[in-house]
């Protein structure tokens, strides 16, 4: 059995202050940290809003204390802010290069030394809504209402944790490889805009924007693959990885931005075409990540039943031969066309 949240809440003070505590969702530093999986607008999340994603949480959900609540006598101010304790993964890929960071994993060897127990991680999102009032019954934030609802927030956030990540380098005299811990800082802010345009033709635009800074440690980034069909290590694989990997995550700043128009309502339901695009500029590479993603949802009853045509260009890296400051450069992109059908009750 797996489970997605497991968490008790207690409501301490009206709409004020609900707290709770267990496997739980309520995150920072964003929006998109919190984002409903069901109801985006763009056929995934970029990823990198999820931080450390199967890294030291389970699906984005950490075990700790939370508390919420909505300020303000209108209820404008919502925040949420927890204290978790990250998972201590198992890390089995081994170092060949000095300055190396890896997620800290919390065990102790011969080989590597200096690392430490886990230390607790503090985050918190806070956000303005000027118009129509978000429900935070539940942690999972909308990623379009497709028309039904007129929002504008503001929000900003962080999250912190001394020692999560560590940095090896190999000792020229013992042979053995030291560790020096360093903490996982993220800051972030963001605006949302969900606007009906013409409610007779059902018309609607929705906004998503967001700057993010990351220290994850010396020179980190993480290449991941969304549900990626090769694991090989072929002839033709680069430093960015087998299949679909390209870097999504890593010390740097991330700008992200997503848009999406309702277009008029059909008798078969309606259409969304939308678009998006990651920009992020990692420590460890020479050039920017730049994803472009563009697409159209059909949505035949909301987000209950859905399709989606997706388009989307990833860079892949790889290492220069002569040496320089950053050997890590772009080398070209691969295209990607990605079908969805979506079901639930």
């Amino acid at each position: 059995m797996f489970l997605h949240d497991a968490w008790a809440e207690y409501k301490a003070y009206k709409h004020y202050l609900d707290i709770g505590a267990g496997l739980h969702y309520w995150n920072g530093p964003t929006r998109m940290t919190n984002a409903s999986t069901l109801t985006f607008m763009t056929i995934d999340a970029p990823i990198h809003n999820w931080y450390n994603i199967e890294a030291t949480d389970q699906f984005a959900r950490y075990f700790g204390i939370y508390a919420k609540g909505k300020l303000l006598n209108n209820k404008r101010l919502d925040y949420r802010v927890a204290v978790n304790t990250p998972f201590a993964m198992q890390r089995t890929n081994a170092l060949t290069a000095l300055d190396t960071v890896q997620a800290f994993n919390g065990k102790e060897s011969s080989a590597y030394r200096g690392l430490g127990p886990q230390k607790l991680m503090t985050t918190g999102y806070f956000q303005y809504q000027f118009w129509d009032i978000e429900s935070n019954v539940l942690p999972f934030t909308q990623g379009t209402y497709i028309g039904t609802k007129k929002v504008f927030n503001i929000g900003a956030g962080w999250a912190h944790t001394p020692d999560m990540m560590w940095t090896a380098q190999k000792n020229a005299t013992t042979g053995r490889v030291d560790t020096q811990r360093v903490a996982q800082t993220m800051l972030a802010a963001d605006v949302f805009l969900d606007l009906p345009l013409n409610k007779e033709k059902g018309t609607a635009l929705t906004f998503y924007g967001a700057a993010q800074f990351y220290d994850m440690g010396k020179n980190y980034v993480r290449n991941i693959g969304i549900s990626n069909p090769s694991n090989g290590v072929g002839p033709g694989r680069t430093w960015t990885g087998a299949g679909d990997a390209t870097p999504t995550i890593g010390t740097g700043t991330i700008l992200y931005a997503q848009a999406g128009y309702v277009l008029p309502s059909t008798k078969i339901g309606k259409f969304q075409p939308y678009a998006a695009v990651s920009h992020a500029n990692y420590e460890r590479l020479a050039d920017a990540v730049v994803i472009p993603d563009l697409g159209v949802n059909y949505f035949v009853s909301g987000h209950n039943a859905k399709i989606t045509l997706n388009y989307r260009q990833r860079p892949y890296f790889d290492r220069v031969a002569a040496p320089v400051q950053i050997d890590i450069v772009i080398k070209g992109t691969k295209n990607e066309f990605t079908v969805q059908f979506q079901v639930f009750l």
